[in-house]
């Protein structure tokens, strides 16, 4: 009953008597153009065994720093062949039911852990019954609380949960899956909570906004309005929270981000817990909904735009007779298709509609300069190609209803970041990025 809580943080390591020879392992596991600099492999392990600091992050990681520092030798964290390292040097999993009897056993925690999760949520879900409740079309609670607990030691995490026309209460296994759930939660019974002015809406809408709201992926205008009221009720709700807790104004001016005060696409709306936060968020939902959305509408238009000179530009491209120039166009329409989808403007969130304006601004310029140097593009593709084949692997170890945990979400947005660093740097980055730290950020995730 604590699967839920074991992360496989450390775990990597092995115990202190057998690290030596795992970092031996680790070392002939390396490719042979690598390997030929640390011969013989047991005298290295033992020189860097002394640098490696548990706490510092994966062993891989300390390793190949380590190693390159040894020998001045270019050591990454993917050169390792960790197939390659001997079974009785990597720890063995195993989890047992209440009975005693193993229910699942394997040398990958996440494995071991997704074959005993059908059991570790029946048993959340049987010992938190009498807590959850279904079909709420309004707030009917005095608080949910962030964690459960059983008399028997079960821990789940209570959150409300979309189910289109209402919300129900459940007790899920995971804190980052029930802080995803329960802000799409509160956002539909915001929703639920309001009749959407779009009378008032439309009539502050120039004719130039609403003639470029016509070009759009979700198939209509009215989808594409909607979209800006989700993403309008996340953002109002998540200042009313943090303001709230604060002591600051609780909702924005029109016009002035709180990007700094809110996590990003407003999650803050997994903070919103008590009858006391959803009565001032629905308040202020009511209050500000017609500025907030036209606010959005004018930061979606030049998005659109992009969106459009995009396309133009990749369907010219399209045409070249050089066959290098696929590998990048191939990217980009993957990168492009997964900005500006149905959907996108409440999953970016209001506070980082500007952001994703410049990744596609980023995109335009890659466009514009790559056909006349290629070589160089190709170079930089390689680095997005490695995090972003982590980044996948992780996103296929979650399951859907975790992918949309804050932190997971942060290190897409940080691939983007480095997109511009490698592709636009003229256009600049919110923050420092590089591939080992967004290696890093995947490390720290639990599925």
């Amino acid at each position: 009953d604590r699967l839920n809580q074991v992360t496989s943080t450390g775990f990597d390591w092995h115990v202190p008597g057998f690290r030596e020879d795992l970092v031996t392992a680790l070392i002939r596991a390396l490719p042979k153009g690598i390997r030929r600099s640390f011969v013989p492999a047991p005298d290295h392990a033992r020189a860097v065994l002394g640098d490696l600091d548990p706490s510092a992050g994966p062993l891989v990681e300390s390793l190949a720093a380590a190693l390159q520092r040894r020998a001045g030798v270019p050591v990454r964290p993917g050169d390792f062949e960790l197939e390659r390292i001997p079974p009785h040097l990597r720890l063995t999993f195993a989890v047992d039911g209440p009975d005693g009897a193993v229910l699942a056993s394997g040398k990958d925690l996440e494995a071991v852990r997704d074959a005993a999760t059908p059991d570790l949520r029946r048993q959340v879900r049987a010992a938190s019954s009498s807590l959850e409740r279904t079909g709420m079309t309004s707030w009917e609670l005095d608080t949910v609380q962030e964690t459960f607990a059983s008399d028997s030691g079960v821990i789940g995490y209570p959150a409300l949960v979309d189910t289109g026309a209402a919300v129900d209460l459940r007790v899920l296994p995971t804190r980052g899956e029930a802080q995803a759930q329960h802000r799409l939660g509160v956002r539909r019974l915001l929703l639920l909570g309001i009749t959407p002015p779009w009378k008032q809406i439309l009539a502050r809408l120039s004719n130039t906004q609403k003639l470029a709201l016509g070009t759009n992926p979700h198939g209509s205008v009215p989808n594409l309005l909607a979209d800006c009221l989700a993403a309008a009720v996340d953002a109002i709700s998540a200042e009313v929270v943090t303001g709230a807790r604060s002591g600051q104004p609780s909702v924005n001016q029109p016009g002035v981000s709180q990007a700094s005060s809110a996590e990003p696409g407003g999650q803050t709306g997994h903070r919103v817990r008590s009858r006391e936060d959803v009565e001032s968020a629905l308040a202020a939902v009511r209050t500000h909904t017609t500025s907030r959305v036209v606010q959005i509408v004018g930061d979606v238009v030049p998005i659109l735009a992009a969106h459009v000179r995009i396309a133009a530009a990749v369907t010219a491209l399209e045409s070249s007779s050089n066959p290098a120039v696929r590998p990048m166009l191939a990217d980009v329409q993957a990168q492009w298709s997964a900005l500006v989808r149905p959907g996108f403007i409440a999953d970016t969130g209001a506070a980082r509609l500007v952001d994703l304006h410049r990744y596609l601004r980023a995109i335009e310029h890659r466009l514009d300069k790559a056909p006349s140097n290629l070589a160089r593009d190709a170079q930089a593709l390689e680095q997005v190609d490695l995090v972003e084949g982590r980044y996948a692997d992780l996103l296929e170890s979650l399951r859907p209803s975790q992918r949309g945990a804050a932190d997971v979400v942060a290190i897409g947005w940080m691939i983007e970041e480095l997109r511009v660093s490698l592709f636009a740097q003229t256009l600049g980055t919110a923050h420092s990025v590089s591939p080992q730290r967004i290696v890093k950020a995947i490390a720290k995730i639990t599925p």
